[in-house]
C-alpha cells in the first residue's frame, strides 16, 4: 500500500490524488522511502500547495538526523533561493536554520 500511495503522489496527473497520497503518507511511520518521495514532491511539483505540504510533513516528522543529509539541505537551500512561493521559501529558511544550530 505504501508503495502506491508514493508512486501516486508523486507521480499522478490529478494534484487531488497527489493530495490524498501525501496526507495518508504524512499520517504513518516515516522511513526513507516516504522522506525520499517528499524531498522529490518540495523538488519537482509544479503545485505550490503540494510543495507546502510535502516541506511542512518533512519538518513535522523526520528527525534531525535525516534531515542533516547532504541532499537534504541542497534543496532545501534550493527551495529558499528559487521557490516562486514565499511560505515554502520561509519554511526552507527555517528548518536549515534549525539543522545549522
Amino acid at each position: 500500500v505504501k508503495d502506491a500511495l508514493i508512486k501516486a503522489m508523486m507521480y499522478d496527473d490529478n494534484p487531488g490524488v497527489r493530495k490524498e497520497a501525501m496526507h495518508a503518507l504524512c499520517n504513518i511511520p516515516f522511513d526513507e522511502k516516504i522522506s525520499d518521495a517528499m524531498i522529490y514532491v518540495l523538488q519537482n511539483d509544479k503545485n505550490s500547495g503540494l510543495r507546502i505540504q510535502a516541506i511542512n510533513c518533512l519538518n513535522e516528522k523526520n528527525d534531525v538526523k535525516r534531515l542533516s543529509d547532504p541532499n537534504i539541505k541542497n534543496v532545501l537551500k534550493n527551495r529558499m533561493q528559487e521557490d516562486d512561493n514565499s511560505y515554502i521559501k520561509l519554511r526552507a529558511k527555517t528548518m536549515l536554520t534549525k539543522l545549522e544550530s
